[in-house]
């Protein structure tokens, strides 16, 4: 954008000091440049007796931040030196900043400059700083528009690469329906949901967010839901040291001031139950189909990223056939009416109840439909996230069969 300026700055001050010259009558001008501090002649009209001259008197009149002129009195030239001294100064201001400086001699007649002449050059002066101004805010709106399409270049290919880490086909776990939902504030989201099977008759369900909806925040989202997937497959099923080498990963190599919250369980349709860890997350619901009470899964451990030191515990919770495990972000919970008043865990158990009995993608859709009814379709601020899991009737019969299965002599 500078080169620009300075190439359109060049052309115009070289047209206009051919031009000042000769209406005023002066034996020579120069048009200088005062691009990246320094100086250098973009037009020469006349004969110069000392070029060298002339830009020490331009750098001693920018370094005071003189007048309109340095000296604006006309008389003979007596020797080389005084000759090659300008007896008028124009400055050449845009924004605040001096773009460059018209250097004109003395007259080529004996008189002096007159009140027109110095009127001359200061509408001369005015009418190149008015097209400099205009040239330097196309320019810059220009450069702006470019940048926001790089922007938007990038914040697609951040919300591609996040898309490509949520749940496609959910592969079947026998004795558990599962789904959930995503839906990010902007062009980029900070919660993260994931189903992952550590083996054929287990699912491992996290759901979590990160601080900040930056380019650098997505990124760094992403690793962490890529680096779980790992652990989840590999390392083994106690999930307290999983989220323990996650945490010490995720601090080495997040900024300093970002964190991430995490739920992160384990569900085992064979022995009915789910374990889970808490980082620092909003608190899982478990409602329970036979009596409709909820069971609060609270937190087991500090957010991710706060310490290197961080120590995570695990619990475990037994389940019945029919009984629902919902994890959600704070854009569920914090969601506000027109009155300001937020949902609330209490407003998200009356969903849940309300639609105990559907799949649990279709659960985890109303319970996006009557945020957005709460909220009466405003534009959200926080992206808004849910996963479900469900241990179903087939969870007892595979119960059976599997302990049936068991040889008397390992059963015993």
């Amino acid at each position: 954008m500078e080169q620009s300026i300075e190439n359109v700055s060049a052309a115009l001050s070289a047209f206009l000091a051919a031009n000042l010259s000769e209406w005023i009558g002066a034996s020579w001008a120069v048009a200088i440049s005062t691009f990246g501090r320094t100086l250098y002649p973009a037009a020469i009209c006349g004969t110069v007796p000392d070029l060298q001259i002339c830009l020490e008197h331009v750098v001693k009149f920018l370094a005071a931040g003189g007048p309109f002129t340095e000296r604006l009195e006309g008389s003979s030239a007596t020797d080389a030196a005084d000759s090659a001294r300008p007896c008028a100064l124009v400055p050449i201001r845009v924004r605040n900043q001096t773009l460059g400086v018209f250097a004109l001699g003395p007259k080529k007649e004996t008189c002096a400059y007159t009140e027109a002449d110095r009127q001359l050059m200061a509408d001369a002066a005015a009418q190149l700083s008015a097209l400099l101004e205009r040239e330097t805010l196309a320019s810059l709106i220009t450069a702006k528009l470019a940048e926001a399409q790089r922007t938007r270049a990038n914040l697609k290919a951040a919300r591609d690469m996040q898309n490509r880490f949520l749940p496609g086909h959910l592969l079947p776990v026998r004795g558990l329906d599962y789904g959930g939902e995503s839906r990010p504030a902007g062009d980029l989201g900070g919660d993260f949901f994931d189903f992952v099977r550590p083996s054929n008759n287990a699912l491992a369900l996290s759901i979590g967010e990160i601080t900040g909806a930056t380019l650098g925040a997505a990124i760094m989202m992403s690793g962490l839901q890529m680096f779980l997937r790992t652990l989840t497959v590999h390392l083994d099923p106690d999930i307290a040291s999983t989220v323990q080498e996650l945490n010490r990963t995720f601090y080495e190599l997040s900024p300093k001031d970002v964190y991430a919250t995490l739920f992160y369980a384990r569900l085992d349709p064979l022995w009915r139950q789910v374990t889970y860890t808490n980082a620092g997350h909003e608190p899982a619901l478990l409602v329970r189909a036979r009596t409709g009470r909820v069971q609060r899964l609270e937190h087991t451990g500090s957010v991710l990223g706060l310490s290197r030191r961080a120590a995570y515990g695990s619990r475990t919770v037994l389940l019945e056939p029919g009984d629902v495990l919902v994890a959600f972000t704070d854009g569920i919970s914090g969601a506000m009416d027109s009155q300001g008043r937020e949902l609330c865990e209490t407003g998200i158990v009356e969903i849940i109840q309300r639609h105990l009995h559907a799949s649990a993608s279709d659960l985890a859709a109303h319970i996006m439909e009557a945020v957005d009814a709460f909220t009466d379709l405003a534009r959200f601020a926080d992206d808004r996230t849910v996963a479900v899991a469900r241990l179903t009737a087939a969870a007892e019969t595979r119960l059976c069969e599997d302990y049936a299965a068991v040889p008397a002599c390992a059963a015993g």
